[in-house]
């Protein structure tokens, strides 16, 4: 494990080779959901999984999901939770 402190995405500059098995987002706003998704999707191994928190609550988080993958295979799978998950084709 390790730690990159500053504000995302300037603090993911030295990770950028690194891919993702598992990510949890809980960042409330539609400008930080989307900068998430822009950045950890790409990196992800097949079969990863992105989980959201605060997907059934906020508009910005789902509003973030659905403008992102309007043009992916995939679709985030509401959970009972409040929270979304995206598994990466």
């Amino acid at each position: 494990m390790s730690f990159h402190p500053s504000l995302f995405p300037q603090s993911a500059e030295t990770c950028r080779e690194t891919t993702y098995s598992f990510v949890h987002l809980d960042v409330d706003l539609h400008s930080s959901t989307l900068a998430c998704l822009e950045y950890f999707y790409p990196r992800m191994v097949q079969g990863g999984i992105i989980l959201s928190h605060d997907y059934s609550y906020l508009h910005g988080v789902k509003g973030a999901f659905e403008e992102f993958l309007a043009d992916k295979p995939e679709m985030a799978l509401e959970l009972s939770t409040s929270q979304a998950m995206l598994v990466k084709r």
